[in-house]
């Protein structure tokens, strides 16, 4: 990676990421970023986490727009915005102007206009308002057509959409400040965004009861407007005019001694199709050293070959000494269920689950989930039947799930749905460990099989024709670049602290190596997030330290997971910023003695190691306790070693 630029280490590719603008209307500050709004903000509390015009094609696949003819007018409390954005691919092509004010009055107006430069269809145009996940629970006021509506934001994941036909919402924040948002020149509908693992609530137009995809007409146009306002102050802002803004420059994180959460075990899954002997030697060493309790792999009975599928990846599995979690695709009336298993009885393969679906749907059914139970308990096996979906949690959680034919529930994770900015992917993470919490409630407390974790969705449930399908299901669509940079080491490390804090059971992530891997295709060289599983599993135990007086720590900039095994500690920290950022490791009684950092400075070495010793003085911080003062550079990770000397009784 020597001749690599310095920003596709970062992230995994050469543009510059998007600028980003801070502006205040009043008492509200936010972003400008793209032609979107993003966290806006009123003191420490987040009124909206962005709005933004969306532009969705008849497969419902988002179409980025580029700006141009930007103004921006910053008047100090409030501001004025002028630009043009073009959407276009394939037979899209939609062109708008956007103009935002910003008053000292602490109101927001966002408005658009506009054409299509020919006929085409699709499924969506218009404004998108995304309230922050952590919103969940709080009260709120709707205007629809019908009548006002009170209501609130879902706690657990909601299946179904809680709002539809709206006109205008009124929100009270727990510090007493009252939002008004109004919607000109469309109906709005809310979904809950937690299922597809966006860390919000969307507002958006149209209504889905309206039919789609909508053939739009040349020249036709649109134009709409979101007015936003904050109606009222709570005692404390009325006193001063602006409240504070929170300041991340220096997180602080104090690791404490109880459990918190429970590492899944952790799985990789074979490529599809996958062949044993074209695998390099390095590749299984490198895995070897990963001490992963699983693979994963796809079986389709439907496919001629599945039994030379089945030699392979039985050679695989006892070549790492793993147990096998087969994604088995079966016909409708499952003919294949009982060969399949007369094979794993013959060649004594390692399975420990299976998870079937039919193989033209995402969905489980009970008949198949049925044969295939019939089949294992014939044979006398024991391995685990597990059921859900191959796609989001979406579809998992609006399903009926045949909990009585199941051992194990399964859905997938990516974080690239409805967005694909950097972000807007950092924003998922917390999302995961919601999924985890709202599957809980849908399984009566079955085991959760989460994966696999991917960077681009593998299937697209929402294509209308069968060619776009097909299309998705190629790799070559599902390859990120930045899943090799260094932030996709941070982001893997996010989500593994998100799904061990909700206690997850397993977690499967990416490829053995490849495009999509979590090496290089011949295994020579290992792609930073590599680092981060072989951390965990290196010290993994099973129990983790809890993460205590989270002093300004926010999820968006930084992660962190904290492992215990006996007198032994282990910090895992990642930066999610492209800003060099200090943060403070308070670690009790536990003394650190070894750091492990790895960042675009010394990437090739995969990673710089240092001894570390009392006299130093990163070691000792004002306050109380002790710590390390860690210094970031631009999403870099790093990994504190550490051991309790003296334990107060």
């Amino acid at each position: 990676m020597s001749d690599t630029s310095v920003s596709r280490i970062r992230y995994g590719y050469d543009e510059p990421l998007p600028e980003r603008v801070t502006l205040r209307a009043g008492r509200l500050t936010l972003c400008l970023e793209n032609g979107a709004l993003r966290y806006i903000q009123a003191g420490e509390y987040e009124l909206i986490r962005s709005i933004y015009v969306a532009v969705r094609d008849r497969n419902w696949s988002t179409i980025v727009p580029k700006l141009s003819d930007i103004h921006i007018e910053d008047k100090g409390d409030g501001f004025e915005i002028n630009f043009t954005a073009e959407h276009r691919m394939d037979e899209i092509e939609f062109v708008w102007k956007g103009g935002i004010v910003g008053n000292p009055d602490s109101s927001i107006r966002f408005g658009m206009n506009g054409r299509a430069e020919h006929s085409f269809w699709y499924n969506r145009i218009g404004f998108c308002v995304l309230h922050p996940a952590g919103q969940a629970g709080l009260p709120l006021e709707v205007e629809t057509e019908s009548g006002i509506i009170e209501g609130k934001f879902p706690c657990f994941i909601s299946p179904n959409n809680p709002f539809s036909d709206m006109k205008a919402m009124r929100l009270t924040l727990p510090n007493g400040s009252q939002t008004e948002i109004k919607f000109e020149g469309e109906l709005f509908e809310m979904e809950d965004q937690r299922n597809w693992t966006d860390a919000s609530f969307k507002t958006f137009c149209t209504p889905l009861r309206i039919p789609y995809p909508v053939e739009m007409c040349a020249g036709q146009i649109v134009e709409q407007a979101i007015e936003l306002r904050l109606t009222q102050r709570s005692q404390a802002q009325a006193v001063e005019q602006g409240a504070a803004e929170p300041d991340f420059s220096q997180p602080a994180v104090t690791v404490g001694s109880l459990e918190s959460g429970r590492l899944p075990q952790l799985g990789t899954t074979l490529p599809h199709p996958f062949r044993f002997l074209a695998t390099p030697d390095q590749v299984w060493g490198r895995l070897d050293a990963l001490r992963l309790s699983y693979l994963r792999a796809i079986v389709s009975l439907t496919s001629p070959d599945w039994r030379d599928v089945l030699v392979e990846i039985n050679l695989a599995a006892k070549r790492l000494g793993m147990g096998l979690e087969i994604e088995l695709l079966a016909d409708e009336g499952g003919w294949e269920i009982r060969s399949f298993v007369d094979e794993i009885v013959k060649a004594e393969i390692p399975i420990v689950r299976v998870l079937v679906f039919p193989a033209t749907s995402y969905e489980s059914t009970r008949e198949l989930l049925q044969a295939v139970a019939r089949a294992r308990d014939a044979a006398q096996l024991r391995f685990a039947i597990g059921g859900g979906t191959r796609v989001n949690f979406a579809e998992f959680n609006r399903m009926e799930l045949p909990l009585d034919c199941m051992d194990v529930a399964a859905y997938t994770i990516s974080p690239q749905v409805h967005t694909f900015d950097l972000a807007s992917i950092t924003e998922t993470l917390t999302a995961q460990r919601a999924t985890v919490e709202s599957a809980r409630q849908l399984t009566a407390g079955k085991p959760l099989s989460v994966g696999p974790v991917l960077w681009k969705q593998r299937l697209n449930p929402y294509a209308t024709n069968e060619a776009d399908k097909r299309r998705l299901e190629n790799s070559d669509h599902q390859v990120d670049a930045r899943q090799y940079s260094l932030f996709g080491a941070g982001w893997t490390l996010g989500s593994l602290t998100q799904l061990t804090t909700a206690e997850t059971d397993y977690a499967s992530y990416y490829q053995i190596s490849g495009p999509l891997g979590i090496m290089e295709q011949d295994g020579r060289h290992v792609y930073p997030l590599y680092h981060i599983l072989e951390k965990i599993s290196s010290f993994a135990t099973g129990s983790l330290i809890e993460i205590l007086s989270v002093t300004g720590w926010d999820p968006l900039h930084t992660a962190f997971l904290a492992m215990g095994s006996g007198m032994n500690r282990r910090v895992l920290a990642a930066n999610l910023t492209n800003e060099t950022r200090e943060i403070r490791v308070i670690l009790g009684n536990a003394q650190p003695y070894l750091l492990w950092e790895l960042n675009e400075e010394n990437i090739d070495a995969a990673g710089a190691v240092r001894i570390l010793n009392r006299n130093e003085a990163s070691l000792h911080v004002e306050g109380e306790g002790s710590g390390i003062i860690l210094k970031l550079l631009p999403f870099a990770v790093a990994c504190i070693d550490a051991s309790i000397k003296d334990v107060q009784k």
